[in-house]
């Protein structure tokens, strides 16, 4: 920014995130980005290394859920790091893909799948 002599600006992530408590297709936008407690894992049990069982999962999920947390992606922290290490103002906008406290996987709608030939 400082070669293209840019002032003032504001840099903006738009991508996708699992909710927590909050329904696919909803708009998240993130006023700050949690790191510690999030570790290695994200409460999956569909990743290459799964080390805890689905009660495990949901405890941790709910727990950061009652902490406020209410989304889960992994980009965020980078860029939000980035941005403010550059004094640049930032924002990260994601749109839920599903709410974790349900699934962890996107399923198609019957309305999708009628349309399969």
């Amino acid at each position: 920014m400082y070669h293209a002599k840019v002032r003032d600006p504001v840099f903006f992530r738009i991508g996708t995130c699992g909710g927590i408590g909050y329904e696919g297709g909803s708009v998240v936008i993130s006023e700050e980005a949690v790191d510690g407690a999030l570790k290695n894992c994200q409460g999956r049990l569909d990743g290459a290394f799964c080390d805890f069982t689905e009660a495990d999962k949901m405890e941790y999920l709910e727990g950061i859920h009652k902490s406020g947390v209410v989304n889960i992606e992994m980009e965020s922290l980078a860029f939000a790091a980035l941005t403010h290490h550059a004094g640049i103002k930032a924002a990260v906008i994601c749109v839920t893909l599903l709410d974790r406290l349900k699934g962890d996987q996107v399923g198609r709608t019957s309305q999708a799948r009628g349309r399969q030939h």
